[in-house]
Order: C-alpha cells, then sequence, then structure tokens
C-alpha cells in the first residue's frame, strides 16, 4: 500500500551514501516501504545496520517526523551504546526496543529509552500449541502483534 494522498511509498531511500571523514561507511543502500509494512536489515555486525538506521531517522526527524522507535537485535549494540546515547540526545529516535532473547547487559536495562520486551509468555505459547499439535504458522508472523502493541501504545499516550 502507498500513501494514499500521493500514491508514493511512505519511505524511499534512493542511493544512500554516509561517511564518517573519509570512511565510507554505507555504500548506495536503496529501499522503499509502503504504509503498514515493516521493514527489517539483517546485516553482519558492523555492516552499516546502526548507521543506517541512525541516518533514516534523523533525516525522518528532519522533516517533522513524530516518533521514531527502534526495534533491533542485539547485532546493533555490538558497537557499544555510546552512538544510540548521542543520537537519542540529539531527538533522532524516541524509543529503542529489543527482547529479552539477547543478553541485556545493566547498562542498557538503564537506559532511559530502552524498551525490554518480554518474550516468555510468547515462547509459552508456541511450546503450547507445538505441544497439542497444532500450527504455529499464525504464531510466527509478528505483524498482527506488532500492530496490537503500537494500539497499545498509542492508547496509553494519547
Amino acid at each position: 500500500m502507498t500513501n494514499k494522498t500521493t500514491n508514493q511509498p511512505m519511505l524511499k531511500i534512493d542511493n544512500l551514501h554516509v561517511y564518517y571523514g573519509a570512511i565510507h561507511a554505507i555504500k548506495g543502500i536503496s529501499l522503499e516501504v509502503n504504509q503498514g509494512e515493516i521493514v527489517t536489515l539483517i546485516w553482519a555486525n558492523g555492516a552499516g545496520k546502526s548507521t543506517t538506521l541512525r541516518t533514516i531517522s534523523g533525516l525522518l526527524k528532519e522533516r517533522g517526523c513524530g516518533k521514531i522507535f527502534i526495534c533491533s537485535t542485539f547485532g546493533l549494540f555490538s558497537g557499544g551504546l555510546q552512538k544510540f546515547d548521542e543520537a537519542h540526545q540529539k531527538g533522532i529516535f524516541d524509543k529503542l526496543l529489543t527482547t529479552n532473547m539477547v543478553y541485556q547487559s545493566p547498562e542498557l536495562l538503564s537506559k532511559e529509552y530502552y524498551i525490554s520486551c518480554d518474550m516468555s509468555k510468547y515462547i509459552a505459547l508456541i511450546i503450547d500449541t507445538l505441544n497439542h499439535d497444532l500450527s504455529i504458522s499464525d504464531l510466527l508472523n509478528p505483524v498482527d502483534r506488532i500492530t496490537r502493541c503500537v494500539e497499545n501504545y498509542k492508547k496509553k499516550n494519547a
């Protein structure tokens, strides 16, 4: 689905390059995100996921975007938390979420911008479903769960 008023993607990045001085950190990334889509960046550690997210978030904030929530994996923190601290202080993103299925350092847990998502009930549901010889395919698709979480957050913070 595209933006209903302009028939354009909600976000389009075309040939993004990012430099840190002489270091060419991001080399020509392009992507489109349509309304209602959830996009993931799956790359090796050090490949530029954090830099890409910080750059896109910064551009969105410059254009008046509301709140930016980043959902990530532990690999995103492999370079430390300093860059995330700086990005949050600059207002580039509002909240950062991961699951408790990865190690969460005491330092990460202490960040006011960090939200830990408890997966224990979800894992228990998967195990229970398997124990009853039922399919878990619907459980593995996160779109409905993410949508419900976002709606609940909006209601709480309206």
